[in-house]
């Protein structure tokens, strides 16, 4: 028998083994995609990226590498460049070292299990060292070339920086180096490496298999989607390589399915088509998992001094805790005060919670504000434009005391001493004020939030805005929803500041500040962007809206109203604003933490 009647033979035997089994064949690998701009180079001359563009014209290009993610592996499409000789040679701008790049998406240096090089230049082999315990990826050719005969008499090295071939050489020795031989080669599932039209001696690009379809990812064996557009070769590593630069470039379209598919090396355009904050641009989305699709994963988050961030929300700040939208996070939260003066308050020192002394003894990254926060947590699959829903499954009391420290709005009203320890009777939910006083017991979270938009930088803990953060808005209790606009991936979700109970306004500074215990969902909703938090309790639905001036505050909620009951309730701006004038009520959340709330509430039973 044949060689090839044999392989027919098996793939028939295979076949029917399989049918007999019930077994069918694995799933398609799915990878999220990212691509993650870590420098500008300002005034870069476009006769240098597409051959026979004008010679005067310059643009500005963005310098990019690329993250790919299945949920066991992260992979990284090229490392940047972080040595000084590089800007120095080059217009350098809005530059941020690559692995802190990578944490705008998310990720720790130390995650990246995998890195493939495209080719040894400097701008995206010169930050291999920033990823020491990934494993390398590189065609064999272009690793003998530049590792041999591009430094002998007659070779070739332009931009190619000796310190990385060093490295990489290094991480051969350590036994971190993996050889790609050649074209139409798989390097991990779902990602094929191919060559043509080369860059550098062997340099190649990748076809990744999604979901929706393959996309190709070209870096520098397509500058611009000009050169798609256009059908112009890029600067090539001999010139007699052009003709097969532009017919790569044809198959790289035949290989994606269309030209929009192939994602050009360094044109800044890819951050405009695919949307996201000019820095991390989502290139293709695994569908967000909510609790429909699957059961969902609770995950423990006590408030210890590796977990909390204190008195902030900074889009910069790396994750304590990755979860997928739909997941469950039990989640403390420490009282904002600390132990030395709760005890000159009244509280016995086996009373103050060791967490609570820990993290003051320990962390000493605070401020600009003063709560304790927990977090901050990643959610996978949000990205700026999203909303992150946060629903309160449950909130409960770890001790049985809070207190209250007068100062606010009317602060001259305040009697001595300023800081009141106040107990808790845990079963009947109360606390006693004295004079034949009770206060219910309404637990909530006074902050909860996520980082701001990237350009707003770390931002203090105490006044509430877009992001959300401390809204003090005594609504959100166990059983109701709050709504975030997303400004960065991952949305990196915070709570904290605890109360037990408070009235609206917050008007003496505090409520009955404690510490919690929450059960929290997160949830990724895509396609429908809020501008301010919005929430939604059994009875109603509230919008905010928060400024230094109540009155601007006042007009921001009133407007958010009136946009709700246009998109949710189909009305036109006019009836909208009349209807918020007949059966909304607007009230002050807050008026003492530098941007007073405001929040406007209308209930469902009238719909």
């Amino acid at each position: 028998m044949s060689r090839k009647a044999d392989c027919h033979r098996f793939l028939m035997l295979t076949a029917i083994l399989l049918a007999l089994s019930g077994a069918r064949p694995a799933a398609a690998q799915e990878w999220t995609m990212d691509a993650i701009r870590y420098a500008t180079i300002r005034d870069f001359p476009v006769s240098g990226l597409v051959v026979g563009a004008p010679q005067g014209e310059r643009m500005d290009i963005a310098t990019v590498f690329w993250l790919l993610r299945d949920g066991e592996r992260v992979v990284l499409l090229d490392t940047g460049f972080h040595r000084p000789q590089w800007m120095e040679q080059f217009d350098v701008a809005d530059y941020l070292r690559p692995d802190s790049a990578l944490m705008l998406a998310g990720v720790e240096a130390g995650d990246v299990t995998d890195v493939i090089l495209t080719h040894a230049h400097w701008d995206h082999m010169g930050g291999i060292d920033l990823f020491p315990d990934a494993v390398l990826w590189i065609q064999r050719d272009e690793y003998d070339y530049y590792t041999g005969e591009a430094w002998q008499e007659g070779g070739r090295h332009g931009g190619i920086d000796p310190a990385d071939v060093v490295e990489l050489v290094r991480r051969n020795l350590e036994g971190k180096v993996r050889f790609v031989d050649g074209d139409d080669v798989e390097i991990l599932p779902g990602i094929r490496a191919y060559t043509g039209g080369r860059h550098t001696y062997a340099s190649q690009y990748l076809r990744v298999s999604c979901s929706d379809g393959p996309w190709v990812l070209a870096s520098d064996a397509v500058y611009l989607y000009r050169n798609l557009e256009e059908r112009r070769p890029i600067a090539t590593f001999e010139a007699s390589d052009s003709s097969a630069n532009l017919a790569a470039q044809q198959r790289m379209i035949a290989l994606a399915g269309s030209a929009d598919r192939v994602v050009p090396g360094h044109d800044p355009l890819q951050f405009e088509r695919f949307g996201g904050d000019g820095r991390v641009a989502r290139i293709h989305q695994v569908a967000a998992r909510t609790s429909a699709d699957t059961e969902p994963t609770v995950h423990s988050l006590p408030a210890t001094p590796e977990t909390v961030a204190w008195g902030h929300y900074d889009p910069s700040s790396p994750p304590v805790l990755r979860v997928r939208s739909g997941d469950i996070v039990d989640i403390g939260t420490l009282i904002t005060n600390s132990p030395e003066r709760l005890e000159a308050a009244g509280v016995a020192p086996d009373e103050i919670e060791p967490a609570l002394r820990q993290v003051y003894e320990e962390v000493t990254d605070r401020g600009p504000g003063g709560h304790i926060l927990t977090g901050p947590i990643f959610v996978e699959g949000a990205e700026p434009g999203d909303v992150l829903e946060v629903r309160i499954l449950s909130v409960e009391l770890p001790i049985d005391y809070g207190y209250n420290g007068c100062s606010g709005f009317v602060r001259d009203l305040c009697e001595n001493p300023r800081t009141r320890i106040l107990r808790f009777d845990r079963e009947r939910m109360t606390s006693d004020f004295g004079s034949g006083v009770t206060v219910p017991l309404r637990p909530f979270f006074g902050s909860m939030g996520v980082a701001p938009p990237p350009d707003s930088g770390r931002v203090s803990s105490t006044p509430p805005g877009k992001h959300a953060g401390n809204i003090d808005n005594r609504e959100l209790v166990a059983g109701t929803s709050l709504f975030i606009p997303v400004h960065v991936p991952g949305a990196l979700f915070e709570a904290g500041d605890g109360h037990a109970a408070q009235g609206d306004g917050e008007v003496d500074q505090t409520a009955i500040e404690t510490s919690l215990r929450g059960r929290l969902q997160l949830l990724v909703h895509k396609g429908h962007p809020l501008k301010w938090p919005r929430a939604e309790t059994p009875t109603h639905y509230i919008v905010m809206g928060f400024d230094p001036d109540l009155t601007e505050a006042t007009r921001i909620a009133v407007r958010e109203m009136a946009s709700f009951l246009q998109e949710e309730k189909g009305l036109s701006q006019g009836e909208a604003y009349r209807l918020a004038s007949l059966a909304a009520d607007l009230r002050i959340t807050e008026l003492v933490d530098e941007n007073v709330g405001v929040h406007m509430m209308i209930p469902k039973s009238i719909f």
